[in-house]
């Protein structure tokens, strides 16, 4: 399709086509993922760019917001009618604790536009995924992680990328996507292999410094929303309700926080051990051998 085509088969797309109807869902969420500073501001902004024909910045990078720290809010912004995209609390220490709470932003238990705050409770925690929230569950949801080729992640980030793209999947049903920015400035040609997916799109993004429109930067942009609605309508045709999803997404993080809570209380009780017998007195020499003596001769 040439770049018309694919904006008016983007603002047609509607989940009552679909072979089942929408089943309940009534927008798709394109749910963004990623470490700091790999362009997932600037993906939106081209996004809107390429739909709406003029640029703007409304979507401002973590950098810019707050001097170097990472988006604290799950900002969403409109793209069509059907289609919003959500610029999430990005990755930074991806411990335990916060995968489970990336994970409940994914569920989309934590409401829209609001500042996102860590819990490290347990109950807590609990609260999140058991909380009533203003999030709408009618959405459908769609995993984009977002990655730049500028800046090489280490082998155990590698790993955590593809333990949380594989968390995406069990939740969504849907495949992620790697939107791969900045793929002029490096090598992105064994990102597949290290993330364990075949679902790379790299991109150019535009910005404030390169607005200047090419027929490729707008195909390679369209081609990834065409792509992900693609896979929406199979989910659609092969998925379950919104209701049936939510309680699964809940059941799913329930199971996680105890697991994670679990064998964090057991490593608490075995560290106390350690410290107590470490602590207990050490009988010297000579006592050892008064001990000895006094057994022999009882």
């Amino acid at each position: 399709m040439d770049p018309h085509q694919l904006k008016d088969y983007i603002y047609n797309f509607s989940l009552a086509d679909s072979a089942q109807g929408g089943r309940g869902y009534n927008r798709v969420l394109l749910q963004l993922f990623g470490y700091t500073g790999h362009g997932k501001s600037s993906f939106i902004n081209s996004c809107k760019f390429v739909l709406d024909g003029e640029y703007r910045t409304i979507a401002e990078s973590g950098q810019r917001e707050s001097g170097g720290a990472m988006t604290m809010v799950r900002n969403a912004y409109k793209l069509t009618d059907t289609i919003t995209i959500v610029d999430n609390r990005g990755f930074k220490n991806m411990d335990n604790i916060e995968k489970i709470q990336i994970n409940s932003q994914l569920a989309n238990l934590l409401p829209l536009n609001q500042e996102v705050k860590w819990a490290e409770e347990y109950d807590d925690i609990l609260c999140i995924i058991n909380k009533k929230s203003d999030s709408d569950y009618t959405d459908i949801i769609v995993p984009i992680f977002v990655y730049s080729v500028k800046t090489n992640l280490t082998k155990d980030e590698d790993n955590e990328v593809r333990e949380f793209l594989e968390t995406c999947q069990e939740m969504t049903r849907i495949n992620p996507t790697i939107v791969l920015t900045n793929k002029t400035s490096g090598n992105y040609s064994n990102v597949e292999e290290r993330l364990g997916t075949k679902r790379v799109f790299p991109v150019e993004n535009y910005t404030e410094d390169r607005q200047l429109a090419t027929r490729e930067k707008h195909i390679d942009i369209l081609n990834i929303i065409k792509s992900v609605l693609d896979d929406v309508k199979f989910s659609l045709e092969h998925g379950s309700d919104p209701e049936e999803e939510r309680t699964e997404h809940i059941k799913f993080l329930m199971g996680m926080a105890h697991r994670i809570f679990s064998a964090k209380e057991l490593e608490k009780k075995e560290e106390e051990d350690r410290k107590k017998q470490k602590e207990m007195p050490v009988p010297n020499i000579f006592t050892r051998i008064w001990n000895a003596i006094f057994f022999v001769r009882k």
